[in-house]
Formats: structure tokens, sequence, C-alpha cells
């Protein structure tokens, strides 16, 4: 016994009938992320501290940029010392140069 299964062609439509709806764009959310509270006593929200540990966005961007810029300012400082460390043996081999001429 062969059981088969009809495919209709509405199955996009049912899909997009059940998905649900998304936020409105007028919306203005408080907070980029959720919540923090507790349940207390029959159920009543109780606002907790902040977090002491949750860092704001604009404190974690200055906080890279800073770290870029330190970074930045000893790649700088490498090359510095790459080409101080170049010149100084070209030097080292004119100086022998003119050593070995007179």
């Amino acid at each position: 016994m062969k059981i088969m299964t009809r495919i209709s062609r509405d199955f996009a439509n049912t899909m997009q009938k059940e998905a649900a709806h998304a936020v409105s764009r007028d919306v203005i959310f408080a907070s980029c992320r959720f919540p923090n509270y507790k349940l207390g006593a029959n159920n009543q929200i109780l606002d907790s501290k902040e977090d002491p540990k949750v860092i704001s966005m604009k404190e974690v961007v200055a906080r890279e940029t800073a770290l870029l810029l330190e970074q930045h300012k000893r790649l700088s400082v490498r090359d510095l010392a790459n080409k101080f460390e170049k010149g100084f043996a070209a030097a080292v081999k004119l100086s022998e140069e003119v050593n070995f001429l007179c």
C-alpha cells in the first residue's frame, strides 16, 4: 500500500500567513539589549541595579581605538628601528671603506 502526499501550490502563501509579522519601522526601542530584571513575590518585576561588568558600546569603541593607536605607534617605532639599523650598517660599511683606503 503506497501513501502519497499531495503538495499544493499554495504552500508558500500558507507559510507567509503563518509567519510572525515584523516589528513596525516606527518603533523606537529604549535599549539595544534585553531588560535586566528579576521576578519577586507574586510575579512582581523588581528592577535590578546595573551590572558593573556590563560596558557600554561607546566605552568599548573608545578602548579599542586607544589600543589600535598604541599598536600603530609600536609598529611605527619598530619601523624606525629597522631603518636606523639599516642606516647604521651602511655607515659602518662606509667607515670601513674609508679606513681601508687611508
